[in-house]
C-alpha cells in the first residue's frame, strides 16, 4: 500500500465520525458571542456618546498600564 493510499484511508475513516465530533464540541453561532455584542449600535440615537465613553475607558486602561 502506498503512503497516498494510507493517507486516503485515514481521511475516509476520520470523515465518518467528524459530523458527530463537530456537533459535540462546536457551539452554534447563536450561542457564541459576537463582536457586535460588545460595541455600540450605530443605528441608535446615542451612538456617538457611547463611542466616546468606550474611547474614554480605553484611554484610562492605557494610562493604568504605564
Amino acid at each position: 500500500m502506498t503512503i497516498t493510499n494510507i493517507r486516503l484511508e485515514v481521511m475516509q475513516t476520520i470523515e465518518q465520525s467528524m459530523g458527530d465530533i463537530l456537533s459535540k464540541y462546536l457551539k452554534s453561532i447563536e450561542k457564541n458571542w459576537q463582536p457586535a455584542d460588545l460595541i455600540p449600535d450605530s443605528r441608535g440615537p446615542v451612538f456617538f456618546d457611547q463611542v466616546r465613553e468606550v474611547q474614554e475607558l480605553a484611554n484610562e486602561m492605557c494610562r493604568m498600564t504605564y
